[in-house]
């Protein structure tokens, strides 16, 4: 196309799509390598609170000119032993599926809620939205390596995201919300370290109150 270009405006316009179609395959072939080596995670100490305030500031700023709400209700002190940029990859493809969901369902762009909490030895961080949850067909295959339920989707975000939670001996769960919308659930097991960080950090915000 580009070479059969005779006006600049059409050689740069065929420019832009060999470069956004080189950007696409790149992304798909670094998603592919994620099958074919073991994942290394760099463990330290990770707040989920920071996590969910950075992932809900970053899709907020992404959103904003389309009426999106991203909420983010960070209160639970919770600080886990995880690789930090791991986790935040595994955010960024909950939010991705989240808000392309919740952006469809209604006209004003929906909203999309993270919040993290303490789920008995678990720490967990749930990102709901107001969308059109899942059909029961995704709900037992979207963590299956190429099952997309999107056009431009590539079907190896949610399979990367679980194989990143599963080295972290976590869990990822996804389940629809009564009322309308979906919640993707992660949660990731506390070691002994990190319980006594957080009944150290309840002592001192309540010291604070």
């Amino acid at each position: 196309m580009w070479q059969r270009s005779a006006a600049p405006e059409a050689a740069q316009r065929s420019s832009a799509v060999i470069l956004e179609e080189i950007d696409r395959l790149d992304t798909i072939i670094s998603r592919l390598l994620y099958f074919a080596r073991p994942i290394q995670l760099q463990l330290r100490p990770v707040s989920l609170d920071d996590l969910c305030a950075v992932t809900a500031s970053a899709w907020a700023d992404k959103e904003a000119d389309k009426g999106l709400q991203v909420i983010c209700k960070a209160t639970s002190y919770v600080v886990v032993t995880a690789d930090r940029a791991r986790l935040l990859q595994v955010l960024d493809n909950l939010m991705e599926n989240a808000v392309h969901s919740a952006s469809q369902s209604t006209a004003v762009g929906g909203s999309v809620t993270i919040s993290t909490t303490l789920d008995a030895d678990f720490a967990r961080i749930d990102i709901m939205d107001d969308g059109r949850g899942f059909t029961p067909a995704a709900l037992r295959h979207a963590m299956d390596p190429f099952y997309a339920t999107k056009d431009t989707g590539t079907g190896l975000g949610l399979s990367i995201s679980f194989e990143i939670v599963q080295a972290h001996e976590g869990e990822l769960l996804l389940a629809n919300r009564e009322g309308g919308g979906a919640v993707a659930s992660l949660r990731l097991p506390l070691n002994s370290d990190n319980r006594d960080n957080l009944r150290m950090a309840e002592q001192e915000a309540g010291e604070d109150v």
